[in-house]
């Protein structure tokens, strides 16, 4: 049993490769506002697997070492606050989860432990939850799993398999009824990609996952489907922009409506004391299209551009700025001082690029050609 929870919380380093190239899609959403989640992160415990709430505003995740792991809240009274100190859930210490799952109004919990699954409900948030009950789960041979993740009305079963040291895949299994569960399907994701654990969105329409591809640390990447009735296409796989740190392990995503707020995990390698939560916040939709609210208030040019960029304000102000390439990547931070500022691009590779300007009137996005 030991042997299975070290190899578990090593997760972060097993996987499949198969012709690895890197994906060439870009980034669909990007996130800025990351913090390390320092107020609830302990130094040589393990902070791992959290379950962020539709409203941003509760993080369950799971705390300890390899043989002391308990599961905790945290809450915090609104968005622009720090987290109250964690507490235990109550109820379901008898398991010694190590990755769990809510449904969105958070009175049904399902927990992994080894090689098996439980489900428990309460009546309120603020009940105990009942007797964990083990739920029978139809699958090929397997040793643990984790990362347990359903959709919304939890006929669909989302969860990381592992058999002997090797990553097997994250497999669908259909909700039979009387806590059953049958492998009915596998994700799939883009060649290359070496995956770890995923999380469907609250809608069910969005997958987030961590992945290394070419030997590089874990980065948080997404499907997306149009409708509930679809499989995740490996197609549609893309980076999300911002919020992967490539110094560190990258992983464990779980989002609140809308995308809005996404809790992770960074770790620098350890696979678990190392482990520390992070919080991000959606910056803006879309990285493909242009944001054209504040279309007067700037202008940007040449477009293609070959070694200087020219930004003019109409209405002059210190406003801060930032070039993001395609794929969601930090390239230049600068400032916007007077009425025009004059952007050397001359180290850029050529490509898609996009700068963000953010002032008291909000953000803007605009896309430029590196020639």
């Amino acid at each position: 049993m030991k042997t299975r929870v070290l190899l578990l919380f090593s997760a972060f380093l097993m996987g499949i490769y198969v012709n690895a190239q890197e994906t060439d899609v870009p980034s669909d959403i990007f996130y800025d506002s990351i913090r390390n989640i320092s107020e609830l992160n302990d130094l040589g415990l393990g902070d791992a697997f959290p379950w962020i709430s539709a409203d941003g505003l509760r993080i369950y995740y799971t705390k300890g070492n390899f043989s002391e792991k308990r599961l905790v809240v945290a809450s915090r009274p609104d968005t622009l606050s720090l987290f109250n100190a964690p507490t235990e859930v109550p109820g379901v210490a008898s398991v010694n989860s190590i990755s769990h799952w809510l449904s969105e109004d958070e009175l049904t919990i399902y927990l992994c432990n080894g090689a098996s699954l439980y489900v428990s409900k309460r009546s309120t948030i603020n009940s105990p939850f009942a007797i964990p009950a083990q739920v029978s789960l139809s699958l090929p041979e397997f040793d643990y799993i984790y990362g347990p993740s359903l959709n919304s009305d939890e006929s669909k079963l989302y969860i990381n398999v592992n058999l002997q040291e090797e990553f097997l895949g994250i497999y669908v299994l259909t909700n039979n009824g009387h806590n059953s569960f049958e492998h009915t399907g596998e994700v799939s994701f883009p060649s290359g990609h070496l995956v770890h654990s995923g999380q469907l969105s609250k809608d069910d329409l969005v997958f987030f996952y961590s992945a290394s591809v070419l030997e590089s640390h874990d980065q948080l990447f997404m499907l997306k489907r149009t409708n509930t009735s679809e499989d995740f296409d490996a197609g549609t796989s893309m980076k999300i922009g911002g919020i992967s740190d490539p110094d560190y392990i990258n992983g464990q995503a779980s989002m609140s409506e809308g995308l809005k707020w996404v809790a992770f995990v960074r770790s620098t390698g350890d696979g678990w004391n190392s482990n520390d939560l992070y919080l991000a916040h959606l910056s803006y939709p879309s990285a493909i299209q242009e944001n054209g609210n504040n279309r007067d208030s700037f202008t940007v040019y040449p477009n293609p551009a070959y070694d200087k960029l020219i930004i003019e304000q109409i209405i002059p102000a210190g406003l801060n700025a930032a070039i993001y390439s395609a794929d969601g990547n930090l390239m230049r931070e600068f400032s916007l001082l007077g009425k025009q500022s004059t952007i050397d691009i001359s180290g850029l590779s050529p490509g898609l690029y996009f700068i963000r300007i953010k002032g008291a009137a909000g953000i803007e996005v605009m896309k430029f050609v590196k020639s």
